[in-house]
């Protein structure tokens, strides 16, 4: 059998398609790999990414949990019942770390007084820095510096939110007069190359501003019997007496009928309904309040959440007293309680409050729909409410017991040491 052989000439060219295919394999293999280093390297790239991100969650974090717990001993807010346009804070790593942040020299020309020493835009005035709660780490999260300022307009002014235009029908909003001042909180976040900067508003919920024991929108009151007192002395709710030389506010305000209020009240209980006014106080209120606005905005914060309608809860030791308050929410419906009850804080409640049997609550209690007071039971119907009272009506039982609703403002100032911030916003620079 003969051999097949090239034909002469063609050897070279057999060479140059092994060649041809060679290098084109090489290149593929060059191509597989310079894919595979890209893939790692984004894939990488994105992961250090994430990281800065979480890093800079991480910086917020800290700086709304130094913003939400007044009595915290790492709490960094100013009285925010009379904020200075000026106040900021950096909550740094390491001292001069607020240097690294791109806006550092505004404050040096913002014509406000940022370390609020009664100057204002000295040299290389900034707002003062605080040390992170994780500074002495050995391992601390890469948020180097976190900035907490209040949101200011043009002019220099506090933004703030609220109900701006004191109208339940309309959403609160951004404003220049009315509500709470929104605080801004910028965190920087870094991981290797990458760094992630994160911007968000925050506010406190609204605050009471108590100007009567009782506040009510419906005109809707029954008083049986004449063992109740509804007073707006002010009284010390350790020893139970009024406290001296102090402010007497209106015992009932209502932004309903005041004269068929005033007609319900029996010649033998107005005395028993005692305020700025004297005795039978019922006063026309000043002006109409978002309670639901109120209940929504607490309700967020709730430490105690209830949904539907609500009997007895076991409440052991949980409502807190008058030296630790807490958030008590009943949403869409009412709430019934019966034998012995106590609290302290806010206690808000969607529909109707029903109390039988003993209950003490220090601080502001809202219901939006009425309460109902039955004395009687085996603890006689002991009823005492130290502080304030928001609701739709009252409907007082007080043949067999009795019911005490009595202002206090050392019951009412421990309202401003409820924990609680709320994001409004939140964007990534």
């Amino acid at each position: 059998m003969s051999e097949l052989k090239p034909r002469e000439g063609q050897e070279g060219g057999v060479l140059v398609i092994s060649l041809l295919l060679l290098m084109g394999l090489t290149a593929l293999g060059a191509a597989f790999m310079t894919t595979s280093r890209t893939e790692v390297q984004i894939s990488g790239n994105v992961v250090t990414y994430a990281q800065a991100l979480s890093h800079a969650e991480a910086g917020l974090n800290e700086a709304v949990a130094r913003l939400a717990v007044p009595l915290s001993p790492h709490y960094i807010a100013e009285d925010m019942t009379a904020p200075n346009p000026g106040w900021g804070r950096y909550i740094v790593l390491e001292r001069g770390n607020s240097t690294q942040d791109p806006d550092f020299g505004k404050t040096a020309t913002d014509g406000l007084d940022n370390d609020l020493d009664a100057a204002t835009d000295e040299t290389s005035e900034s707002y003062p820095e605080v040390l992170s709660v994780q500074s002495n780490f050995h391992h601390p999260l890469a948020y180097p510096w976190v900035k907490v300022n209040y949101r200011l307009d043009g002019a220099n002014n506090i933004v703030r939110y609220g109900d701006h235009d004191n109208n339940r029908a309309t959403a609160p909003r951004r404003n220049p007069t009315f509500g709470q001042p929104i605080v801004t909180v910028t965190a920087r976040g870094e991981q290797g190359p990458a760094n992630r900067t994160l911007e968000v508003d925050l506010v406190r919920p609204p605050s009471f501003d108590i100007r009567a024991c009782m506040y009510t929108e419906d005109d809707d009151f029954s008083f049986s019997g004449d063992d109740f007192f509804i007073s707006g002395q002010d009284f010390d709710p350790a020893t139970g007496d009024t406290v001296s030389n102090s402010t007497r506010l209106p015992a009932i305000v209502t932004t309903a009928d005041l004269a068929k209020l005033l007609g319900q009240i029996g010649h033998q209980q107005g005395d028993q309904i005692i305020g700025s006014g004297g005795e039978s106080d019922v006063q026309v209120a000043p002006e109409n309040l978002n309670l639901e606005w109120y209940v929504d905005t607490w309700g967020r914060l709730a430490d105690f959440h209830y949904v539907g309608d609500t009997n007895n809860p076991d409440n052991t030791n949980v409502w807190g007293d008058f030296d630790n308050y807490c958030v008590v929410y009943v949403e869409d419906g009412d709430m019934t309680l019966k034998g012995e009850n106590t609290g302290g804080g806010l206690l808000l409640v969607d529909g109707n409050l029903k109390v039988a049997g003993s209950f003490t609550w220090y601080g502001v209690v809202i219901a939006l729909g009425d309460i109902y007071f039955k004395g009687g039971g085996d603890l006689e119907g002991q009823f005492h409410i130290y502080g304030g009272v928001f609701a739709n009506g009252v409907n007082l039982n007080t043949v067999t017991g009795n019911a005490d609703i009595l202002y206090s403002s050392e019951a009412i100032d421990r309202l401003k040491n409820l924990r609680g911030v709320l994001p409004l916003s939140w964007k990534e620079r």
